[in-house]
């Protein structure tokens, strides 16, 4: 039974907060399964609809190198193979792992990638060319628009995104390793490290690009022009805000910080003299230096410590709906403790940040639709990220029958630091109870509570829908566990 039956059959939809947070921005999601279980993915990695056609998605399929379209057949999703290449995947961090639209896409039908391709250690810029169909590639030989060796297999970045101005935003990351043992991310002469700049519709003499006559470092002395800005370690997921044109970049940490930066031409972004707002040592990732030059360093917006994160994930900036709750919130999450957060900001200034929700699996990639939606893309499926709707408490038809009537669910975190409920004084001398994660799957359940009002949940932190069902009428709310 899936999530969306209870959004709708729902008496009650409140959000309960164990830590309530005085902050402006929702703090209670819903993620909506997309394909309903009848389609899935394999270690997808991006995610995104394709232009000028609705409810088409494109899927990267990182370790299989397979571009997935899906899109729905006679009501049901399907899923087609749009383009299957060689990749090396021998390492976590490589395979095929970044997909951009051309600004043009719906008459020039071009697409980019950016993979490790098979066979060594290095980065492929790809441009190739949908079929007139839309529904797959055309065939036709890629265009390799930059290759660069990788010193190591991890740290690839691997994202694409055109900006506003037409051009391809290339983020590398620093070449692998640990500590960035060249220092490669502060060394302007070295494109690893670093968010190139190129426009991919000219050609410069030699190269299957041109560099943007304003980037920064055109004309300085041992200093790749391509360069738009540095100091980056792996920056994992970037995007542009679609109103205010501002690029937020999600930039993996080491061992101490994780990060979310606004980038802007020609600053650098400080790894590795710093680790977020932390001084990076060398000579020991997990125990900051107490001082560092910070001078002319951009700060990131955010700079989490691995107690909240382990492996950052940049999102989007949402700009669906005039009135959507979520307006101008830049969404974000982590790999490793699959949170959600939305944060606000003011030309990279924090002004607010909370965590929204958690994923039920690793949290890979975000991905937006015509319409300005986020989709939250896991290990465990592809999400669509819904507030929760609060509404007054409805009562039955049977008004008698309702067994717990307008009262909140109370959470409380016990000193253990695991989690109970407790419950509205009910007319009915029992109750089952069942707790659903947002995925719709079942998390546990309780039947015929008779003798207590208050429930140990044995489940980790997260957000999920309870219900309780007596006389038949039915209480349900969201529970966020924090």
């Amino acid at each position: 039974m899936r999530i969306e039956y209870f959004i709708s059959a729902l008496f009650i939809s409140l959000a309960i907060v164990v830590n309530p947070s005085p902050a402006q921005i929702p703090t209670s999601v819903v993620l909506k399964p997309v394909f309903a279980g009848q389609i899935s993915f394999t270690r997808p990695v991006y995610f995104n609809e394709m232009p000028g056609k609705p409810e088409h998605y494109i899927i990267l399929e990182s370790h299989l190198g397979r571009v997935s379209l899906a899109h729905r057949e006679n009501n049901q999703w399907v899923k087609k193979e749009f383009l299957r290449i060689s990749i090396n995947s021998s390492q976590p961090e490589m395979g095929l792992l970044g997909f951009a639209f051309h600004p043009d896409f719906k008459t020039n039908r071009k697409y980019y990638l950016n993979y490790n391709p098979t066979g060594k250690l290095a980065t492929v810029i790809e441009e190739r060319v949908a079929d007139v169909t839309f529904l797959k590639d055309s065939g036709q030989p890629g265009r390799t628009i930059m290759e660069f060796d990788q010193p190591y297999g991890n740290h690839n970045g691997g994202s694409l995104e055109f900006g506003p101005d037409g051009f391809l935003y290339i983020g590398t990351g620093d070449g692998g390793s640990g500590g960035d043992p060249q220092n490669r991310a502060q060394n302007l002469n070295v494109i690893l490290g670093k968010m190139l700049r190129i426009n991919v519709n000219s050609k410069d003499p030699g190269k299957e690009y041109a560099v943007p006559k304003d980037n920064p470092f055109i004309g300085v002395d041992n200093t790749r022009p391509e360069i738009w800005a540095y100091g980056l370690r792996n920056p994992w997921k970037y995007s542009f805000d679609s109103e205010t044109q501002e690029l937020l970049i999600g930039d993996v940490g080491q061992r101490h910080r994780e990060e979310i930066t606004l980038a802007k031409k020609g600053e650098n972004l400080g790894w590795k003299i710093r680790e977020g707002n932390t001084c990076f040592n060398p000579n020991n990732a997990t125990s900051p230096l107490n001082t560092c030059n910070f001078n002319g360093m951009r700060e990131p917006i955010v700079s989490l410590p691995r107690s909240e994160a382990e492996s950052i994930t940049g999102g989007y900036v949402f700009r669906g709906s005039p009135d959507a709750r979520f307006t101008g919130v830049y969404i974000f999450g982590d790999y490793g403790t699959r949170r959600i957060w939305g944060l606000t900001h003011k030309d990279g200034t924090l002004i607010e940040r909370v965590q929204i929700g958690t994923a039920s699996g690793a949290i890979s990639s975000f991905g937006t639709d015509s319409q300005g939606n986020i989709y939250v893309v896991t290990f465990n499926g592809i999400f669509k990220l819904e507030h929760a709707e609060l509404r007054p408490a409805a009562t039955s038809a049977r008004k008698t029958n309702a067994p717990f009537g307008m009262g909140k669910f109370q959470v409380v975190k016990n000193a253990a630091g695991t989690y109970s409920v407790s419950f509205p004084s009910p007319s009915h001398e029992s109750f089952d109870f069942h707790l659903f994660r947002t995925d719709g799957t079942l998390a546990m359940k309780k039947n015929s509570v008779r003798t207590s009002r208050k429930i140990e949940l044995l489940v980790k932190p997260g957000m999920y829908i309870a219900r309780i069902k007596a006389g038949g009428a039915i209480n349900s709310q969201t529970l966020y566990l924090d």
